[in-house]
Formats: structure tokens, C-alpha cells, sequence
């Protein structure tokens, strides 16, 4: 992984929708990963950062893909939808 990448898949987990654009318009993979195979939109759902991943969205991060828990940004344990 990169610097852009690690920079992006950080902004994401904070939910800093500037820095995710930033770390884009530099050059950062949109579907990159970390070390449990997380996208930086995955990593924006399950903290409940709706703008940071509306951000990933419009630059077309992929919302089906699986971390190495098979969970994806559509779908995880922190999703509401997860809720009893």
C-alpha cells in the first residue's frame, strides 16, 4: 500500500470528507486496502460516515466488496439493518 492509499483509507475512517477528496485528487486508489482487506468505504460505513462515503461512491468505489470477513460496505455487523 501506498501513502495515498493509507492517507485515504484514514481519512475514510475519520469520516474528513476533505481529506478523502484530497488523498483522490492526488491519486489514492478509491478500492484500496488495508491489512483485512477494507475499502476506504467500508471503512466510512461502519463508522455512520454517510458524506465521507457519498464521496467514495461518486468517485466509484465499489459498494459489493468483501473484506476478508466477507462483510461489505452494503452490509456489516454495524449496519442497521444488522440491528435486532
Amino acid at each position: 500500500m501506498n501513502a495515498l492509499d493509507h492517507s485515504l483509507l484514514a481519512a475514510a475512517a475519520h469520516g474528513d470528507t476533505v481529506a478523502v477528496r484530497a488523498a483522490l485528487d492526488a491519486g489514492a486508489r478509491v478500492d484500496a486496502r488495508d491489512r483485512h482487506r477494507r475499502t476506504p468505504l467500508l471503512r466510512a460505513a461502519l463508522r455512520d460516515h454517510v458524506p465521507a462515503a457519498r464521496e467514495l461512491l461518486a468517485a466509484g468505489a465499489d459498494p459489493n466488496a468483501r473484506d476478508d470477513r466477507s462483510d461489505t460496505p452494503g452490509w456489516s455487523p454495524a449496519s442497521p439493518a444488522a440491528s435486532p
